[in-house]
């Protein structure tokens, strides 16, 4: 049986930058983001995330960089 789960794309403008997440939805009132996210008013203002795991960064270099060792681009794309 495949799974139903549909793609949405995010993207916005913050303050003092951007972001951009692909959000799963699961189809039971679920959904999970992987991507990067942009926090202003953090220590750490850059939030990556994939399904399983996420991590603050103070740049978002450093963001994009963790998310390409897990295979996914800033904006939660799979990397081929």
């Amino acid at each position: 049986m495949k799974s139903r789960r549909k793609l949405r794309r995010r993207y916005g403008r913050s303050a003092s930058g951007s972001y951009a997440m692909t959000q799963h939805d699961l189809g039971n009132n679920e959904s999970y983001g992987i991507g990067i996210s942009h926090h202003p008013n953090q220590s750490s203002p850059w939030l990556a995330l994939t399904g399983t795991q996420s991590k603050w960064f103070k740049t978002m270099a450093g963001a994009t960089k963790w998310l390409a060792k897990r295979g996914y681009d800033s904006h939660g794309r799979r990397i081929r």
